[in-house]
């Protein structure tokens, strides 16, 4: 028995070594645990799915036993019912229906997924596996669904190990932390004072009405304890602010230089949007938390150590009323808000969501427009828009329904000052002073208990912020130096693919023991049918993927032992869609080489046939080209990117479909700048127009994955193959435009 990717939740081991038995050497398709018995009741049974059965196993009384198996070939429909609560899978089987298993609506998503998987086998012979943003994932710890921003799992987040992770950052700034430390306990010494000056001085001058001379100096007591409370918490504050900011600002760089290393196969599985809100939002988050909430978090610690001793001075026996509300209040915020950390979660995938279709929707707005989908993108955002806003709705009614039962334990505790403090009074044990001193004292510390809800919720929101920044940091990229590699800072350009076979899906390769030979300044053309693999061999040759099987050299060197950066810097590349940066024509010419001088930057953008158009703009090479380079034509846009290879200067030279989508006089300017480009490099093109390869040393025919044929243009017309029937299909074609124009 072996799994393909598909298993939905943590399997028991049990249960695994038992199907392994019964069903040794069958795929598993697809593993499913429900909650829900056949009986109703809360439990849990497994649903299985191989190419040839579907059959639902449990435990029951230290039993495993298959509960019910229906064979593939039989099933004519399988379908999720939803019923209140929950749902049933059912089969129909030669013509009777069979009822697998029940599931609560929290296991709705991945039953439906299931008998779509069904159905595609037992009608089809094969399935579509769930894609990355359909497939639901699983804790491996405690095996429930973890929400779809993120792989952390809210529940067994740990919490302390993420804020000391957040606080290495700050490790550089231990001097500064120190200092703030040291103000925050003058500042909360200076405060602490006002209550017990404000006590003398009822105590001792306005209730006997005596020494009236001490009114002056006591007032100015409390006025300085009061302003030097201000300026240190001032100081603290601008102290605070610097490493806060700074601490964040050394997030947000590893954060992105972290992205900036990660492999493509990273961004292939996560949404930019999603991304976008690592660096944007959730460093936000953590600079919220360690610029504001965590010095008040330190503050409070001090401010309750310091009055809680005060208050046993003023009256123990009044303290021993306090103290009941007081351990209410910090029961409550143990036991309950944790509670609302699965709110929290939600909140932050609702909110990754409706970034991610922002911009999913502003990247590509001229295609929304060309449709004339804007209502669509409306609707599809209000859906999302409105899912964060009930969301945040329901988080906010949380804190709105705790928050009042902390104020009443704060509003208990007052009402026992004054009445036990005046039972007390009466008694002689306590002053009226020592009460109203008692009093201030005691909203000093509650005041910082009663921001523990927010600290809870403010740690929350930051530790979860934390968890997923380090969840990035922590990504392994699948393409990275390996620790034997060389330095080549200057290549032959001799490249030979030998027996690869790649799938971005390992179980579906895209190209299959490909073989084959560049020597170093040979042009080669690849060809092929629409997803033959073409592109794939130039992203495994720029080593944007590593191979599954074989290897790819380089001058005899496997690219994976050369380094890097070296092997980035020998290879140029053309797309068939040029990107450009925001910024100006010479900017994006010299991306490649940022310290190029003004005339190497016009000499390549002469040999690119790109200096007459530029000139004539009237800012010439300080056009700004606007975002992704569309205040300029495409034709124009493929002329500087030609510059830019240019002025890179590489030993290989890669074209994808350079000339494939512009007019025939701009292609024959492009060409002309092409047939300059590739002078004494190794150049490899993937050509729309297969006539542009004629003068190709070699080309190589890929056909669904394979090496179908190689030879010069001559060669492979004389086979009359696959290259000889592609170009007779795009001759006619030419010929059927010209008629039909």
């Amino acid at each position: 028995m072996f799994f393909n990717g598909q298993t939905m939740a943590k399997l028991p081991e049990e249960i695994k070594k038992f199907v392994d038995e019964k069903y040794h050497g069958k795929e598993i398709v697809l593993s499913i645990a429900t909650d829900v018995l056949a009986k109703g009741m809360y439990g849990e049974e497994w649903l299985f799915l191989t190419k040839e059965e579907v059959f639902v196993v449990k435990d029951s009384d230290a039993k495993i036993q298959i509960v019910i198996e229906v064979p593939i070939k039989t099933i004519t429909d399988a379908r999720a019912i939803n019923m209140v609560g929950g749902g049933a899978l059912e089969v129909e089987s030669e013509g009777k229906p069979h009822r697998l298993l029940l599931y609560s609506n929290a296991k709705a998503h991945d039953f439906t997924d299931a008998a779509r998987i069904i159905n595609d086998l037992a009608k089809k012979g094969t399935y579509r596996e769930l894609n990355a943003e359909r497939r639901r994932k699983y804790c491996p710890t405690c095996g429930k669904p973890i929400p779809g921003h993120t792989d952390v799992c809210p529940r067994c987040l740990k919490r302390h190990r993420t804020f000391s992770r957040l606080f290495e950052f700050a490790k550089p700034y231990r001097t500064k932390i120190l200092s703030i430390f040291l103000i925050m306990i003058c500042a909360t010494l200076a405060g602490l004072s006002v209550p017990y000056i404000s006590k003398i001085l009822i105590d001792q001058v306005i209730r006997p009405l005596k020494d009236q001379w001490r009114l002056a100096p006591l007032a100015l007591a409390l006025l300085g304890a009061n302003a030097l409370q201000i300026f240190l918490r001032a100081v603290q504050v601008r102290i605070a602010a610097f490493v806060g900011n700074s601490a964040v600002y050394d997030i947000r760089r590893t954060l992105y230089k972290k992205l900036q290393n990660l492999s493509i196969s990273y961004y292939d599985k996560r949404h930019t949007g999603a991304l976008m809100t690592r660096v944007n939002s959730d460093t936000g988050e953590v600079q919220n938390f360690l610029v504001d909430w965590l010095p008040m978090l330190l503050e409070s610690a001090l401010t309750i150590i310091g009055i809680g001793v005060l208050l046993f001075v003023l009256s123990w026996r009044l303290t021993l009323y306090i103290i009941i509300p007081v351990f209410i209040t910090v029961w409550f915020v143990r036991k309950v808000y944790p509670k609302l950390w699965l709110y929290f979660a939600r909140f932050y995938d609702k909110r990754s969501r409706l970034s991610a279709t922002v911009n999913d929707t502003l990247t590509g707005i001229r295609v929304v427009k060309a449709f004339g989908q804007e209502d669509k993108e409306q609707k599809r955002f209000e859906e999302k828009s409105k899912d964060f806003r009930d969301t945040s709705i329901l988080l906010e009614q949380k804190f709105a329904t705790y928050n009042p039962v902390l104020s009443i334990t704060i509003l208990f505790g007052t009402v026992v000052v004054w009445y036990v403090g005046g039972k007390l009074a009466f008694a002689g044990e306590m002053t009226l002073g020592g009460i109203v001193a008692y009093s201030g004292y005691l909203a000093m510390f509650y005041r910082p208990i009663f921001l523990l809800t927010d600290m809870t919720r403010i740690f929350t929101h930051s530790l979860s912020a934390g968890e997923r920044i380090f969840e990035v940091l922590d990504a392994k990229s699948e393409v990275e130096d390996a620790p034997d590699a060389v330095s080549m800072p200057d290549l032959k350009g001799d490249i030979e693919f030998r027996n690869v076979t790649f799938g971005y899906n390992k179980l579906r390769p895209v190209l299959k023991n490909v073989s084959f030979k560049i020597d170093a300044k040979q042009s080669i053309g690849i060809v092929g049918r629409s997803g033959s693999g073409k592109s794939t061999v130039i992203s495994l040759l720029c080593r944007l993927y590593d191979v599954d099987e074989g290897e790819i050299l380089i001058d005899g060197v496997n690219i994976k032992k050369i380094k890097y950066v070296d092997l980035r810097k020998n290879i140029g590349i053309v797309l068939q869609e040029p990107f450009l940066f925001s910024g100006s024509i010479a900017e994006n010419i010299a991306y490649s080489k940022s310290e190029a001088k003004m005339d190497e930057i016009i000499q390549a953008a002469k040999a690119a046939n790109a200096h007459d158009f530029i000139m004539s703009k009237p800012d010439g090479y300080d056009t700004y080209v606007g975002e992704r380079g569309g205040r300029l034509s495409l034709g124009e846009r493929q002329r500087i990117s030609i510059a830019r290879a240019l002025l890179h200067d590489p030993k290989i030279l890669i074209l994808d479909e350079a000339t494939s989508s512009v007019d025939t006089e701009t292609e024959k300017a492009i060409q002309e700048a092409l047939n300059r480009l590739i002078k004494g490099r190794t150049t490899i093109a993937i050509a729309h127009r297969l006539s542009t390869l004629r003068n190709s040393d070699k080309i190589i025919v890929l056909d669904e994955g394979e090496l179908a044929e190689m030879g010069s243009n001559d060669e492979l017309m004389g086979k009359k193959g696959i290259f000889y029937k592609l170009i007779q299909i795009q001759t006619e074609f030419a010929k059927s435009r010209l008629i039909l124009e």
